[in-house]
């Protein structure tokens, strides 16, 4: 790796996989506030609840299968094993399936009464079933994504997911009018206006299935184009004696497991805290939808830099060289912290003009806003430091605590909705106390295995008194300009002048040397800023 190459921050070195999360964020971010603006709250809600349904079972079934066998393909293919990485393929895909006919099919046939027996009334089987058909394609694109990344292909996969989300929203505004109407008619005729509902939720979903259909059908497409080079790579295989189906299979499952647990927990906690509280009489859980979608980037910051770690610190380790070990996670500490504060403080301080701008003027949506600042900050923690657990080779640690902090967050919400709170806020004070215990016991662990001392000052302080400095600018800003700029430009003007101000005390407070600027996403400017200011 030459020297540009090893300055560059991890977004650069990744390409367009680190790219398209952001892009299908961004589209995802436009189908909702599009969605909540035709369909109301009341809409959202069935919308939502639905997509926590779906998105539980996908992150059970499919989620991690670009990684596990991106891994194991390139792992055979390397030792120039194409057969045992085809074999491989062909095995996954046909668990694929049979998964797909186990939760599926009978989901779709007997979407009623799980409606019925999960939500308490069966319209919410309508955008239920179109959901399972969205999960469908999307497991089958996870398989030709997983083979295609350890074929060291991934441009394809990222593409498809860009694809999947642009058709996602194009069908989605197109099926409104349709769905619409049919919720119209279905209202009159069963006298219930939960039937509209329903059926306006539907044009969200459906856009989705439509998305993960085309989307699967690009990645057919590209499987196809390739099909000459990997019928080369099959003929040039001199392999005698091909692993059998099972040993592939049961490696696939060792792998399999513990990762998808570990990204099953915070899904798992919102399908559970949600059924709990529909059971209640309680239908305000499925609002906190919005406010993940609005602390996204959060999560994103927090899943790309922890990956981009986890794998230098592979390396590291195996050498038993932990200076360099902590020096690393010192760096990427900062830039995690430096990410995410001042987004989380930004959008404490303009809660309301955010709701109102994007969504409406609702308290209740205000302040689920500005109790996930907290959560989404100590979400990110968890991530990463789970992450990096997986990477010290961990994983019987990382599963124990997963499956109590599954435990816990259910008791967390259960308490928390028991004393009188509603179940978003409830459940987003779950998350958190939740997060925060399991980021502690997970750093105590690292810091055990690494012996790392963090530089609390630069990595956490100085971020920190920085993003509320900023935090109160923006106030102060939605104050005094909201009534004569309105919510959009007051948003606008308060992000520019609170980035620059961020930087200029970032700068000033010395949190970076030099040489880190380079390793950090968009660190152009701020680096240039610092050039010019002589820091």
């Amino acid at each position: 790796m030459d020297g540009r190459k090893r300055r560059a921050n991890y977004m650069k070195q990744g390409g367009l996989k680190m790219y398209a999360p952001w892009v299908i964020w961004l589209i995802a971010f436009v189908k909702m506030i599009y969605l909540y603006a035709q369909i109301g709250q009341k809409g959202i809600t069935f919308y939502a609840a639905a997509l926590f349904t779906i998105l539980f079972i996908y992150v059970l079934t499919a989620a991690v299968i670009p990684d596990v066998l991106g891994r194991m393909v390139y792992f055979q293919k390397s030792r120039d094993c194409s057969k045992n990485a085809h074999r491989l393929y062909h095995t996954v895909m046909i668990l694929t399936l049979l998964v797909l006919l186990l939760f599926c099919v009978p989901g779709f046939l007997l979407a009623e009464p799980f409606s019925k027996a999960l939500f308490g009334i069966v319209q919410y089987a309508f955008p239920l079933q179109v959901g399972l058909i969205a999960v469908f394609f999307l497991m089958l694109q996870q398989c030709m994504k997983g083979y295609l990344e350890g074929s060291s292909i991934p441009l394809p996969g990222s593409l498809s997911g860009i694809v999947t989300a642009l058709i996602s929203l194009l069908a989605t505004i197109c099926l409104k009018n349709v769905c619409s109407g049919a919720g119209t008619r279905a209202a009159a005729v069963f006298r219930q206006e939960d039937y509209y509902y329903a059926y306006a939720a539907v044009c969200g979903i459906g856009g989705l299935a439509v998305g993960a259909f085309l989307g699967f059908l690009f990645l057919l497409f590209v499987m196809l184009l390739l099909r000459r080079t990997i019928r080369a790579e099959l003929n040039a295989d001199e392999t005698r004696s091909p692993e059998s189906r099972k040993n592939l299979l049961s490696d696939y499952i060792l792998l399999y497991l513990p990762q998808m647990l570990h990204e099953l927990l915070f899904s798992a906690l919102a399908f559970g805290c949600m059924v709990y509280a529909f059971h209640k009489g309680d239908v305000t859980m499925p609002l906190v939808l919005p406010v993940f979608m609005l602390y996204m980037p959060v999560v994103l910051y927090a899943q790309q830099l922890s990956g981009y770690l986890a794998r230098q610190l592979r390396v590291i380790l195996k050498k038993q060289d932990y200076q360099h070990a902590r020096e690393r996670m010192a760096v990427m500490g900062k830039i995690l912290f430096y990410l995410i504060l001042p987004v989380c403080a930004f959008l404490l301080a303009q809660a309301n003009v955010v709701s109102a701008a994007f969504f409406d003027e609702n308290k209740e949506l205000t302040q689920l806003l500005q109790t996930g600042c907290i959560a989404a900050v100590f979400l990110a923690l968890a991530i990463c430091a789970r992450k990096l657990l997986s990477a010290m080779q961990r994983q019987f640690f990382c599963n124990g605590l997963t499956i109590a902090a599954l435990l816990a967050g259910y008791w967390f919400f259960t308490l928390l909705f028991g004393s009188g709170q509603h179940a978003g806020n409830a459940f987003l004070q779950a998350v958190f106390l939740t997060a925060l215990c399991l980021s502690l016991a997970e750093f105590a662990m690292i810091s055990k295995r690494v012996r790392f001392r963090a530089d609390l000052l630069r990595m956490i302080v100085f971020p920190l008194i920085s993003a509320v400095l900023t935090g109160a600018v923006a106030f102060l800003m939605q104050m005094l300009l909201l009534k004569s700029l309105g919510g959009i430009m007051t948003l606008l003007l308060s992000m520019v002048i609170c980035y620059l101000l961020y930087q200029v005390l970032i700068i000033f407070l010395g949190v970076f040397q030099k040489h880190e600027w380079r390793q950090i996403p968009f660190g152009s400017l701020p680096e240039l800023l610092a050039r010019k200011l002589g820091r």
